[in-house]
C-alpha cells in the first residue's frame, strides 16, 4: 500500500487495524498521521480513545494494554507509537501475538524513520497490516504537490505566480508548506494569489539549497552534493560563500558529535547548538556518519578550498567538486553515537 491508497481508505472510512508509516519525507509522514487521527477519533472522543507513546520511552506491554482496551463512547480507538523503530526486540516480540488477531475496534499506528521488512516483527505485521513508506519526492513531482497544498487550502494561483513560487520554493516540503502558509496569510481573502504577492512574501530559498548541500555531504551522498554544487554555481552563488557555509555546517556537526558523545539529552541539543529544534535530528543523524578524528581533516580541506578559491584562477566548479570528493572520502566507517 502507498500513501495515495491509504488516503483513499481513510476517505472511505475503511482504515486498516495495523498501520506502519515510515520514511525520509517527514512532512508526508506527519500529514498521514494527522489525517488518520482526524478520521479515526473525533476531537471530543480523544481523551479516552487516543493513546500516544514514544518508542524509546514505552514498553510493548503498555502498547498492548492500550490497543486491547475497548473504545469508550466511540466506534474505535487509536494507539499511536512515535519513533517505533526505537522499540527494542523484546518489546516488539511482546506485540506479535496481537498482530495475529488485531481488534477491529482498535487501530495501532506506528511511525518511525525506518522499517526492516526482513525482520520477524515486520513479517508478522505484514500478514494483517499495512506499511507505507514516505520517500523524498523527486524535484519534478514538487509542483504537483504544491498544487495539492493549494487545493487543500481552498486557494488558487495565477500561472505566473505559480511558476515563480515553484522556482523560489525549493524542494523541502516542510519549507514549502511554511512559505505557502505565509503567502496565504498575506493575501487574506483575496484570490487568486498572483506574481506580485509571491515577490512580496516568498524569499529566494537558495539558502535551503545550500543547507541541502550540507546535508548531502553529511550523508556522504557524493552524486547529490556535486549536483547541488553545480546548481548553486549556476544560480550565481559565490563559491567562497558556499565554502564558508559548509564550514559552518561541519562545525555544527562536530559540535553535535561532541555533545551527543557526552550524553547531552536530546531535548537540550537545540539550545546548546543554538539552532531551530527542527534541525537537531538531521544533525545528529549526519554526525553519526563521521568519527571524531575526521572533523579536523575536513576543516583543513575547507580552509584549503577557501584559500585556493581566493588565490588561484582555477575553475570554481572543479575546486568545489574536488572538495566534495575529498570530504566524502574522509574515513569510511560510521561511528554510532548513543
Amino acid at each position: 500500500m502507498d500513501a495515495a491508497e491509504l488516503q483513499k481508505r481513510i476517505r472511505s472510512n475503511d482504515i486498516p487495524p495495523l498501520i506502519y508509516i515510515y520514511g525520509e519525507e517527514t512532512y508526508l509522514v506527519d500529514r498521514l498521521v494527522r489525517q488518520l487521527v482526524d478520521a479515526a477519533v473525533p476531537p471530543d472522543a480523544r481523551d479516552f480513545n487516543l493513546n500516544i507513546f514514544e518508542g524509546k520511552e514505552t514498553t510493548g506491554q503498555a502498547i498492548l494494554e492500550a490497543v486491547q482496551t475497548m473504545p469508550v463512547f466511540a466506534s474505535r480507538r487509536l494507539t499511536l507509537v512515535r519513533r517505533a523503530d526505537e522499540l527494542n526486540a523484546a518489546n516488539l516480540a511482546s506485540l506479535e501475538s496481537y498482530l495475529k488477531e488485531p481488534f477491529s475496534e482498535s487501530i495501532l499506528l506506528m511511525v518511525g524513520a525506518k522499517l526492516d521488512r526482513r525482520s520477524k516483527f515486520s513479517k508478522a505485521w505484514m500478514k494483517k497490516g499495512e506499511a507505507i513508506e514516505c520517500k523524498k519526492l523527486y524535484p519534478n513531482r514538487i509542483p504537483a504537490e504544491i498544487r495539492r497544498m493549494l487545493k487543500e487550502s481552498g486557494r488558487s494561483m495565477t500561472e505566473a505566480g505559480f511558476e515563480k513560487f515553484c522556482r523560489r520554493a525549493g524542494t523541502q516540503l516542510q519549507e514549502i508548506a511554511g512559505e505557502l502558509d505565509k503567502l496565504i496569510a498575506y493575501c487574506g481573502d483575496r484570490d487568486p494569489i498572483d506574481e506580485a504577492d509571491v515577490d512580496a512574501i516568498v524569499c529566494n530559498l537558495r539558502q535551503e539549497t545550500v543547507f541541502a548541500l550540507g546535508e548531502a555531504l553529511g550523508d556522504r551522498n557524493v552524486g547529490s552534493a556535486i549536483h547541488l554544487v553545480d546548481e548553486l554555481l549556476q544560480a550565481g552563488e559565490p563559491p567562497v560563500l558556499l565554502v564558508s557555509l559548509l564550514a559552518r555546517h561541519f562545525r555544527q556537526l562536530w559540535r553535535t558529535h561532541e555533545l551527543v558523545g557526552s550524553r547531552v539529552p536530546r531535548r537540550d541539543l537545540a539550545a546548546r547548538l543554538k539552532i531551530n529544534p527542527y534541525f537537531v535530528e538531521n544533525l545528529t543523524r549526519q554526525a553519526r556518519n563521521f568519527r571524531k578524528e575526521e572533523f579536523p581533516r575536513i576543516m583543513r580541506l575547507l580552509l584549503e578550498a577557501d584559500v585556493a578559491l581566493k588565490s588561484s584562477g582555477g575553475l570554481a566548479s572543479g575546486l568545489l567538486s574536488r572538495l566534495v570528493l575529498d570530504i566524502s572520502s574522509t574515513g569510511q566507517k560510521k561511528r554510532e553515537l548513543n
